[in-house]
């Protein structure tokens, strides 16, 4: 059997359901996963979203990071001594990633990157930026993200035929079956203790609480939205640095409830409380949560979104502003006040849900090793 090694800064939540589905695809190839992982950081355990991989897939690893955890170094090497295929984070700050590289082009190993394709939370004209340019070409293979991420690579010079583009994906499958196991009871409860009304319209964000995330602008669209709708409410779920940011505010305002972080049928419960999936702030994975509950997503225009904005059409199944606060309230006001309008943009987010799907990431990153492994180095 052929061996092929993931390596990975810490394993999240959102992703254990596709290395658990990737290994038993890989294994019916006869080829063996292993996915060599390190320990999170204070601030990544403050965001409540760690999980971890059994062994014999998973294998964890001492996180050392350097220079005030701008640079990291995994201990990998001993780990993946027997791998045909090693496949790391497109990530310059990883240190592990230049020697495992380096022995790939004296062939004891292929070596591919899985990643953006650039940074899509910097410019493009550092040092970083330029090392990562420089450095697109000398993989076996690629797995890029999106479409969008595969055509960069082709418009800098990597092969096409090298490029898996794996519409990256979470497990919408069970989220779906989680939304579809609430029950109207749970419902009406759950709107009982947050004093939401029949009449009432929701807002929901869900993600990490950072910086990048925006909130304070969220907050003060919401305080907007909330003078023209008077029965809006901001029903807030997920964890991390600005925490006390989201407490303090749903301590000022009634409308605002924070929940902290959830998962699985907890979650489900509030996705199928909102109307609007609120989002302001850097977009990734979380826009298929919102397109499978049936909930378009709001969002502006920023240089620092994730690959997953792609799926975003605006004005189909989700709507981009302007960076204003004010220009983004009023399109959320428009939106909610006009029924018709948002029923179409519902419609068209839970269709949007169909054309991404776990198993179809599964399929399509279990070809590419495939493919990888039998090409002539």
């Amino acid at each position: 059997m052929k061996t092929v090694a993931i390596i990975q800064t810490t394993i999240k939540q959102y992703r254990l359901p596709f290395f658990q589905r990737l290994a038993e695809s890989l294994s019916k190839h006869d080829i063996t996963l292993r996915v060599v992982y390190g320990q999170p950081t204070e601030a990544e355990c403050s965001k409540g979203d760690e999980a971890a991989i059994a062994p014999p897939t998973g294998i964890t690893v001492k996180n050392r990071w350097l220079m005030g955890e701008r640079l990291l170094y995994q201990p990998v090497h001993r780990h993946i001594k027997k791998a045909d295929l090693v496949v790391v984070e497109q990530a310059n700050r990883n240190l592990a990633n230049y020697r495992l590289l380096a022995d790939s082009l004296r062939g004891r190993h292929k070596f591919a990157f899985w990643g953006h394709g650039w940074d899509h939370q910097s410019t493009q004209q550092g040092f970083s930026a330029r090392l990562k340019r420089r450095m697109l070409n000398l993989p076996n293979w690629w797995f890029s993200y999106t479409e969008e991420v595969k055509n960069y690579l082709v418009h800098q010079g990597v092969d096409p035929n090298q490029i898996t583009n794996v519409q990256n994906s979470i497990d919408v499958a069970e989220f779906r079956a989680s939304l579809n196991a609430v029950q109207q009871p749970t419902l009406l409860k759950t709107q009982l203790r947050l004093g939401l009304s029949p009449s009432s319209v929701v807002g929901l964000y869900c993600g990490a609480l950072y910086a990048m995330k925006r909130l304070d602008f969220l907050l003060q669209a919401c305080v907007q939205i909330r003078s023209v709708v008077p029965d809006f409410h901001l029903l807030v779920i997920g964890d991390g640095p600005e925490r006390a940011r989201l407490e303090q505010a749903a301590k000022q305002y009634s409308w605002v409830h924070y929940q902290g972080a959830c998962f699985g049928a907890e979650k489900a419960l509030y996705y199928r409380l909102a109307d609007v999936v609120l989002n302001p702030g850097m977009v990734g994975l979380a826009i298929l949560d919102a397109f499978t509950a049936g909930l378009p997503l709001l969002t502006t225009h920023l240089p620092i979104h994730s690959p997953e904005i792609d799926y975003l059409e605006d004005g189909v199944n989700g709507l981009i502003t302007p960076a204003s606060p004010e220009l983004y309230a009023a399109a959320v006001v428009n939106l909610l006040t006009n029924k018709a309008d948002l029923g179409r943009l519902q419609a068209a987010a839970l269709e949007s849900s169909h054309q991404y799907s776990l198993d179809a990431m599964v399929e399509r990153f279990t070809d590419g090793i495939i493919r990888c492994l039998d090409k002539p180095r």
